[in-house]
């Protein structure tokens, strides 16, 4: 449960971090503001403790000057930092996670439903007699066009628009969902679905839907003007369809009327609004991705400064290790430093060679696991690889031979 209440925490936080972005590139291009709430969406898949994870792979050895890592690290501790919930007893929990798988079974029937009513609408659809680059059917089931599928998408059309629509307003409705399939919308629209699904009881999750689908088709509507269509007449041929139309909230397509269709047309007759900044709004989007992943991944690093570690000189400490800690060894030219490591690791580290090329009868080489601290008599001085010769044969009665 704790991890799980980290896991959303840390993705509410990126949230609004995105909606902070949404507004700062609110000028640029619909299609950037629809990617930055995409990232939002999924981000709810992928748990920071993964990229942490990722980072606790990596032991960074610092010189005596500090760098911006433990900065870094410092900054990132309370967006990775575990938050406990010590107050729900056990039957409150089984109570908990009995209600959450519930409401996600009850909206994948819904999402099936959607998707079984969708493919039932293409089985009873007709083709149509339209050039279009991409298949297009007519339904008399259906209130307005939508584009239906994600591996074998299929544009389906009322009835009623090829007798109330001319063939220009015709056209700019197969350019409208042409760019749905472009896009692959139906695709990002099911990875939010299940995003939905599973964490259904997150109010964010269906305020990023929304705008999701605000976006997805501000974008369309930019594409089919940069594609040479009157303006005006998408306009009125948008007003025309919306007027006939529907909302359908149970079927898993890309419709046109979906979004603020107040807002969609006053962005339609008032022409596209070049941003001198774009590129400047899409490297900050690009420099804070990067910067939420560096933070995650750097959290999960291990950093040791020379100047920190207490190896005094000639030591030769070695203990048994029983924790679950992450295995670091260090390795300078007069000390070894290691915690929780193996005899394989500590010869692999102290001669540079493949830890996989050393072989033993039994375990010994691999368990248990110690604590060792190793170092010349005097600092500044000596061989380590003889250091951890004399050390291994002494302690275990190991003897490297070398050809």
């Amino acid at each position: 449960m704790s991890a799980i209440a980290d896991h959303l925490w840390q993705s509410t936080w990126f949230a609004c971090a995105a909606w902070l972005l949404a507004l700062f590139v609110r000028k640029d291009s619909a299609r950037v503001r629809y990617w930055v709430w995409m990232a939002a969406s999924l981000k709810f898949l992928v748990p920071f403790a993964v990229l942490s994870w990722i980072g606790n792979h990596f032991v960074i050895q610092l010189d005596d000057m500090p760098t911006l890592l433990p900065f870094v690290q410092q900054a990132a501790a309370p967006l990775t930092g575990t938050i406990t919930i010590e107050y729900l007893d056990q039957t409150s929990r089984y109570t908990v996670i009995a209600v959450w798988v519930l409401g996600s079974v009850i909206l994948l029937g819904r999402w099936i439903a959607g998707w079984v009513r969708s493919r039932s609408l293409v089985r009873t659809s007709t083709a149509c007699e339209i050039v279009a680059p991409i298949a297009v059917r007519c339904s008399d089931r259906l209130a307005e066009p939508a584009v239906v599928g994600i591996l074998d998408p299929v544009v389906l059309l009322p009835r009623y628009a090829l007798r109330t629509l001319t063939p220009a307003q015709i056209d700019a409705v197969i350019a409208h969902e042409a760019w749905h399939v472009r896009r692959r919308d139906n695709l990002a629209a099911s990875l939010h679905n299940l995003v939905q699904i599973v964490f259904w009881f997150h109010p964010l999750l269906w305020w990023i839907g929304a705008k999701l689908i605000h976006e997805r088709e501000h974008a369309c509507d930019e594409g089919a003007i940069q594609d040479g269509y009157d303006p005006l007449v998408y306009a009125e041929t948008l007003l025309r369809v919306c007027r006939h139309a529907v909302t359908l909230r149970h079927l898993c397509a890309a419709s046109v009327s979906g979004g603020d269709l107040r807002a969609r047309v006053r962005a339609i007759v008032s022409g596209p609004r070049p941003s001198r900044v774009a590129l400047l709004n899409r490297a900050v989007l690009a420099a804070a991705l990067f910067a939420c992943i560096s933070l995650a991944t750097a959290s999960g690093m291990r950093v040791f400064t020379a100047s920190d570690l207490t190896v005094a000189a000639g030591a030769r400490s070695i203990q048994l290790n029983r924790s679950d800690e992450r295995s670091v060894t260090v390795v300078h030219d007069d000390y070894i430093y290691a915690r929780n490591t193996s005899l394989r690791e500590l010869i692999s580290e102290a001669y540079a060679v493949n830890g996989r090329g050393i072989r033993s009868d039994d375990r010994a080489l691999d368990y248990p696991r110690y604590n060792i601290e190793l170092r010349t008599p005097r600092s500044g001085s000596g061989d380590r690889r003889q250091l951890v010769a004399d050390f291994l044969k002494q302690q275990f009665n190991l003897e490297l031979i070398t050809r």
